[in-house]
């Protein structure tokens, strides 16, 4: 059986709730949740980029907030500016 949703949120109550595994960023990590891994039969993950995509609009003061806080969040982010 396979568990989709496009609700961060919504899959990792299903993992909270026993109902699934699922592979979630470091920091979506929740009191209740374990990482799973060779010990638990489960292979090693290679590493992920995530970008952060950019309206070239956004260039106003907030923008640069928004963006630093949630790379800042994420620890892994690089920008790019959506082309027009």
């Amino acid at each position: 059986m396979a568990y989709t949703s496009g609700s961060a949120a919504v899959l990792i109550n299903a993992v909270n709730a026993g109902l699934v595994v699922s592979v979630i960023p470091e920091s979506a990590m929740r009191p209740g949740l374990k990482v799973l891994d060779e010990r638990d039969g489960f292979p090693s993950l290679p590493p992920v980029d995530i970008t952060q995509i950019r309206a070239p609009s956004a260039h106003e003061p907030i923008h640069d907030v928004l963006y630093d806080h949630i790379a800042a969040a994420i620890g892994n982010v690089t920008l790019q500016i959506a082309a027009e």
